[in-house]
């Protein structure tokens, strides 16, 4: 028999509440809204708000996307629907202008330079299509050493810039980042980061075609041009890859770390800081390459930034756009799970408002799909910001100090990360190895979960016991010392379960009241005993099932 506390922590996941037409009640509404959103439940407030007024759900969801919390959200969408944040290869070095700088740091910004601009613009307002016409990129302090582009100091910690070394302005198609990511050898012609072009931003994904398959011997160049099995990939892959010329094929860590060895000397200057990416004089390599004319499914396109424009007119970038939203809202597969007529109404939604990435949130999460989707289990991200709003506590490793000679690795938020962290392990996605989620609530989850939910409750505990009541996260009804009389302990158990849980629930208070005595007991202190109800509510399904 499982002693109580595990018991009470390893509960069946309850649905949450739905009405008779099988959509969620208005308080779970909001609190699904709230978390695909921002990644945090609503306050107290918010969802009192909702439940004296169901109304209020609609004012609130516009209150939400214009926090930076979504801007957050945004940019998971896109490293998830981009295979962008991949940690688990290795680090650029932390050398040259970079040399004390931990090299997770450097490779974070890297990643997250194409997301920075998708949700700048999303911030500013300017329609989604900016994402591949944008004739700026978005950097930090570390990407001006590495990139070396001007950065004012004094500025914010992300700054527009523009790369000066000729290439076309085509938004994230133009940044160093996204191909970076994305490599390319040389007699594959820039052709994966063609059929990615393809896959996430037009959800045609070549690869997936159903084509013949021939056994027929025949020269690999010969084949592109005659062979079906080929031509059906390749007529539409081809003349986009030609376009991407001018680009280097690949720049990836090691061959960073022996241009540091040769001292960036001659052939392998251009993989030193500042990196030199793009050669203009090699944007016509695919003549030599024997690639057709560059065009975009038989439209001619002169290079990168028409090739820019081609994608943001085509009527599949706004249905793709959706797709990748509704996956990332409801869980959901964004390619094949999506119900046409929803994609169809939001797409005619999303072009007609301006290609408005808030008024496309705002639709999604107020359709009758949305509310009748099946319940959702926390990502990793989600599970990050929720117990950082709750407890103020993240769960990171490596704040080794840099001495000059040692590179140092950097910090690492161990539930957004993989190469030390927890995010695989939470069901989410590497970006290389593992790129698609896993939405069950599975062991390895539940063990990442528990883990978290225990360091969370010993950090809010150990903090808010050290602050006036009227400063703290969740002990509001405390003594000054942290202790309480049955009354106020009753009162106490009631704010938690209400703020962790998002609701009231006094027969839970009931509940809870023997686990906290019996840790108290045993622990001899008040500070252990609200640390294992804490814990035990930040496990309860109720609190990560939405």
């Amino acid at each position: 028999m499982l002693p109580p506390l595990i018991a009470l922590a390893c509960a069946p996941a309850p649905a949450p509440q739905v009405a008779p037409d099988g959509r969620l009640d208005p308080v779970a509404h909001a609190a699904r809204a709230s978390l695909v959103l921002r990644g945090v439940r609503p306050s107290a407030e918010e969802s009192a708000r909702v439940r004296r007024d169901p109304e209020a759900l609609d004012a609130l969801v516009a209150e939400w996307v214009e926090s930076p919390l979504f801007l957050e959200t945004v940019r998971d969408v896109h490293a998830q629907a981009w295979w962008l944040r991949s940690d688990t290869r290795a680090d650029p070095p932390s050398a040259g202008p970079l040399l004390l700088t931990g090299s997770s740091e450097i490779e974070a910004a890297f990643q997250e330079e194409p997301l920075r601009l998708v949700s700048e613009i999303v911030a500013d307002g300017r329609p989604y299509t900016d994402v591949v016409t944008a004739e700026h990129t978005m950097i930090d302090a570390i990407l001006a050493e590495a990139y070396g582009l001007p950065f004012d100091p004094e500025g914010p910690d992300w700054q527009p810039a523009t790369y000066t070394d000729g290439r076309p302005a085509a938004g994230v198609l133009s940044t160093n980042g996204l191909w970076l990511r994305h490599v390319s050898g040389v007699a594959n012609a820039h052709r994966s980061r063609a059929s990615w072009l393809a896959r996430s931003l037009l959800c045609d994904d070549l690869s997936a075609r159903d084509l013949p398959v021939t056994s027929i011997p025949h020269e690999e160049g010969e084949a592109l041009r005659s062979d079906p099995a080929c031509q059906g990939c390749h007529q539409a892959m081809d003349p986009i890859a030609a376009q991407l010329y001018g680009f280097r094929f690949a720049v990836r860590p090691g061959d960073m770390r022996i241009a540091w060895l040769l001292d960036c000397r001659d052939d392998v200057a251009h993989a030193c800081y500042p990196l030199d990416l793009y050669e203009p004089s090699q944007s016509d390599g695919w003549i030599e390459q024997g690639l057709p004319t560059p065009s975009f499914y038989g439209l001619p396109s002169e290079h990168l930034g028409s090739l820019g424009r081609q994608v943001a007119a085509d009527p599949r970038f706004a249905t793709c756009a959706v797709r990748h939203f509704w996956g990332w809202f409801t869980q959901d597969d964004a390619y094949g799970a999506v119900p046409p007529p929803v994609v169809d109404t939001l797409a005619q939604g999303f072009v007609e408002s301006g290609f408005d990435t808030k008024w496309l949130a705002r639709a999604l999460v107020s359709s009758p799909e949305f509310a009748a989707a099946p319940p959702q289990v926390m990502r990793s991200e989600q599970l990050a910001r929720w117990l950082f709003d709750l407890t103020g506590f993240r769960w990171t490793i490596g704040e080794s100090e840099c001495d000059g000679v040692t590179a140092c690795g950097g910090v690492r938020d161990l539930l957004l990360t993989d190469e030390l962290g927890m995010r695989t392990l939470a069901g989410g996605q590497d970006g290389w190895d593992v790129v698609v989620s896993d939405h069950t609530p599975t062991p390895t989850q539940q063990l990442v979960l528990s883990v978290a939910a225990e360091l969370a409750a010993a950090h809010v505990v150990e903090a808010d016991l050290a602050v006036p009541p009227e400063s703290r996260r969740l002990l509001s009804a405390l003594a000054p010392d942290g202790t309480s009389d049955v009354e106020a302990r009753r009162a106490q158990l009631g704010l938690l379960v209400e703020r962790i849980l998002g609701g009231p629930d006094p027969a839970l208070v009931d509940e809870l009241l023997p686990h906290w005595r019996d840790a108290r007991a045993r622990h001899g202190a008040d500070g252990p005993a609200w640390e294992v109800v804490i814990a035990l509510l930040l496990q309860d399904p109720a609190a990560w099932v939405y």
